[in-house]
């Protein structure tokens, strides 16, 4: 492999091109991710409101989708489920965030295809951004 292919590879990995929807309905923390993860080179859309989100996924097309297990009008679960039956969105990798850390949640998601369950009180933003970061170097072509 050439010198220049390692290192459009290896740019690729570390973000740019790669696209992360955050689906969270904290808004300051939205906007921390959002920005970590810009700063990261990743290009971010966010949504707090889960109504429309599947529409938002075929537009957008994320790589990586970053869902809070607890939002307004739909669980992230039933989000999770509706993402996974989707022939068009359900081999994208969704990492579900919570803030109460719970088996039971964990195990369901993890069962209905979530690449992660990520507890907010464990991770900073960056530390989610490297969790990311790490996710794509393991899962690189």
């Amino acid at each position: 492999m050439s010198d220049l292919k390692k290192y459009v590879m290896l740019f690729t990995i570390m973000g740019e091109n790669k696209k992360i929807l955050i689906i969270e309905d904290e808004a300051m923390l939205s906007d921390l991710y959002k920005r970590t993860l810009e700063k990261e080179s990743f290009e971010v859309r966010e949504v707090s409101d889960p109504t429309n989100v599947i529409q938002l996924i075929h537009t957008f097309a994320p790589n990586l989708i970053l869902l809070d297990i607890m939002l307004p009008g739909m669980s992230g679960i039933d989000l999770l489920k509706l993402i996974k039956s989707d022939p068009e969105t359900n081999a994208i990798p969704i990492f579900m965030t919570t803030n109460v850390a719970e088996e039971e949640s964990l195990q369901h998601a993890i069962e209905l295809g979530a690449e992660e369950y990520l507890n907010k009180s464990e991770y900073t933003p960056q530390g989610i951004a490297e969790h990311i970061k790490q996710y794509f170097r393991d899962h690189s072509d």
